[in-house]
């Protein structure tokens, strides 16, 4: 409200615009924009008031993101603010006519803190507000600069209880946005420096054991796990655990939290689990004693009732049925995900059916039916995948699509996606397959790319810093065989009949590297429900080999008669429309593949991330781009703002299609000219009649 009534302030508003207008005529010059007495008259109305307000600083940009006012003349004729994602999201919201407050982030200018002292690299947060000129058009942005620690830190202290409860954010990366009360302890164990705090400093993982205990992690805290509770809320989901789990002080606590999709973080509070049952150990102690006495006597009456034999009989039968039950348990944990998954997908599919159908809309009767059935069913599929987890595993049902696939351009794809996570963990990838041959086999495009996926990401994980995983290939008997060899401490002889087993990670838990067991069970099913093989050799302290085969077969026919890959656009039939999916998550592409299937005019294409998108839409200037906001190397809204500055794809219409559901998000993405915005889960219609209107406009 405060940065709001400043900016809304018609005097205030006028001297701006005499600034842009000094602005303009020195072309952005920055020392003559410091020396101007147009700035010089705002600062002077801005400062007292960022003093009385409590506010480090301020930014003022022009309508290009250019700074334009600040009191470090060194920003001035910049654009430091809007290469900041939280600064860019800020411009771009508040060009839409918000006043706008971004999450805390790290900035590398030195700023006032509470002290009034210069310090670099302090956490901040942004409060933006548009400036309009005479006409009411956007001239300009005011932000203003706040500590964190002062303000957002202050809402979570209050929440502090009892002598270890404490509730603090943090955001989509998993870092602690708020200071604790327990940052001296981190900086005694070294997790923090001496003059750091926590807010931004400290990531919410599990060490692995109580570090107040002196427990010795064997890696580094940026290869711990997450925590329980972080994993949940990241997935977007509120819970809580009263059973207990590891803080990121590893001390065991239970708590309560919640994903907060509409501010972009997420809040959990927190106590020390002795302190939490403290009460109810002294009840245990007192009753302890009473049952003890009792079951004493009992056990007398029993001893002289029945003989010690027969007890023991007892004992021993009561233990193999314990054993049974904790079998049949794990039985029916893995086989019902399957068994309801699959009448669940048949529920929801022809629900949608009958939704999509002329009778759904004509009688009331049959609408009253159909969407309660979508309503329970998807919320009961919620249920399913947070209890059970065992959603990749679906024994004997699994289906594939047999067809050429050539194995090089695949194998490519798959690198440009595995190389962020190779640099992270200083893994060399070498590729010793030849590129002047083009070699075909016969498979599942989607199914086998998980499994390249999987084999070639696990050999960078369990590997050595500084180590390397060469790809390689050859051809035995009209069979290809690939192999991914990595540098890895290897696999004991023992061990290599069982690492294809679900669950199974041979000790791989214990190291701090993330994992479930179930990805090379599921490679070898996939392997060979195309018809293959997989396998692996390994010496310790070497390093393993794993590999499949799959059958070689010619190149097709329909391949050879269509332009190369080097051609600038890719030749459609007249009646047919080309759609460019950019997604990165196979499951997703494979989705969006059967919705289209029955669309004979449409003609499907994919990209793995926006560099290649980019591309992919500039040699092939397809009729209408399906954008994933969330991408690995780009954002989505990097990619259509490259889209939109490049001449024969700037007119292409682009659907945004993303997991956020914010109303600022939807409303940022429209302001900045797409033509739809699609939320995950998709829903069918909807998106087939939003892909209707774009390709029917585009026609």
């Amino acid at each position: 409200m405060d940065v709001s009534t400043i900016a809304s302030d018609k005097k205030f508003q006028n001297k701006i615009q005499a600034l842009i207008k000094k602005v303009n005529e020195v072309q952005g010059e920055a020392s003559s924009i410091v020396g101007s007495a147009e700035l010089k008259v705002i600062h002077e109305h801005l400062e007292p008031l960022s003093k009385s307000l409590s506010f480090n600083g301020f930014s003022i940009l022009n309508d290009e993101g250019l700074e334009i006012g600040s009191p470090l003349d060194g920003v001035v004729g910049t654009r430091w603010l809007v290469s900041i994602s939280e600064g860019e999201r800020l411009f771009d919201l508040v060009r839409l006519g918000n006043t706008v407050i971004s999450l805390p982030f790290k900035n590398e200018l030195a700023l006032l803190d509470q002290d009034g002292v210069l310090r670099e690299n302090k956490p901040i947060l942004l409060v933006g507000s548009p400036i309009y000129d005479s006409q009411g058009k956007f001239a300009a942005v005011l932000a203003f600069f706040l500590s964190p620690e002062a303000v957002f830190t202050e809402i979570f202290g209050i929440s502090q209880f009892g002598k270890s409860g404490e509730t603090y954010a943090f955001d989509v990366s998993g870092n602690r946005l708020t200071k604790g009360r327990f940052d001296e302890s981190l900086r005694q164990l070294g997790i923090l420096e001496p003059s750091a705090t926590s807010s931004l400093n400290v990531e919410i993982r599990d060490p692995g054991g109580n570090l107040l205990e002196g427990f010795q992690p064997s890696h580094k805290p940026d290869k711990w796990p997450f925590t329980r509770m972080v994993k949940s809320a990241l997935q977007q989901q509120s819970g809580f655990d009263i059973e207990g789990y590891r803080s990121y002080r590893g001390v065991k606590v239970i708590g309560v939290w919640s994903w907060l999709s509409e501010f972009r973080f997420g809040v959990a509070s927190e106590i020390d689990y002795e302190e939490a049952y403290s009460l109810l150990f002294e009840v245990k102690k007192s009753f302890y004693g009473v049952f003890g006495f009792l079951v004493f006597a009992a056990c007398g009456v029993i001893w002289l009732t029945w003989r010690q034999g027969q007890i023991n009989s007892s004992l021993v039968e009561a233990t193999e049925m314990a054993e049974k039950a904790s079998l049949a348990k794990t039985e029916f944990l893995s086989r019902m995900s399957h068994e309801l998954r699959t009448p669940m997908n048949a529920i929801l599919g022809f629900a949608q059916l009958l939704q999509m159908g002329p009778v759904y809309g004509k009688f009331q009767e049959v609408k009253n039916m159909v969407d309660p059935i979508l309503k329970a069913g998807n919320h009961l599929l919620e249920l399913i995948d947070e209890v059970l987890e065992l959603s990749t595993i679906e024994e004997g049902k699994l289906r594939a699509s047999i067809e050429p696939v050539e194995i090089f351009e695949l194998k490519n794809d798959v690198l440009d996606l595995v190389k962020p996570m190779a640099e992270k963990e200083s893994v060399v990838l070498i590729d010793q397959c030849p590129v002047e041959r083009r070699i075909f086999v016969m498979a599942d495009r989607l199914k086998l790319k998980q499994v390249l996926v999987n084999l070639i990401t696990n050999a960078i994980k369990y590997n050595r810093v500084g180590g390397s995983v060469t790809l390689a290939y050859k051809i035995e008997s009209h069979k290809l065989i690939f192999l991914v060899e990595d540098s890895g401490p290897g696999i004991k002889e023992e061990n290599k009949n069982i690492i294809f087993k679900p669950f199974e990670r041979l000790g791989g838990e214990d190291s701090g590297i993330e994992g479930t067991g179930i990805g090379l069970s599921i490679s070898k099913k996939l392997i060979e429900l195309m018809n293959g093989a997989i396998g692996l050799t390994s010496e310790i302290g070497k390093g393993s080999c794993f590999y499949f085969s799959l059958p070689v077969t010619d190149e097709p026919s329909v391949l050879k008669e269509k332009i190369d890959r080097n051609s600038s656009s890719l030749e459609t039939s007249q009646n047919v429309m080309t759609v460019l999916y950019i997604e990165d998550n196979p499951a997703n592409l494979e989705l969006v593949e059967q919705i289209l299937r029955g669309k004979e005019n449409i003609r499907l294409i994919s990209a793995i991330d926006g560099g290649l998108g980019i591309e992919m839409a500039r040699e092939q200037s397809p009729n209408l781009i399906l954008l994933d906001i969330n991408l690995p190397d780009l954002s989505g809204i990097s990619v259509f703002k490259k889209l939109r500055s490049i001449e024969n794809t700037s007119n292409i219409p682009v659907i945004a299609v993303s997991a956020d559901a914010m109303e600022s998000d939807k409303k940022m993405a429209m302001g900045l000219g797409f033509c739809s915005y699609i939320t995950k889960p998709i829903d069918v219609p909807d998106f087939l009649k939003s892909i209707d209107d774009a390709l029917s406009k585009a026609n």
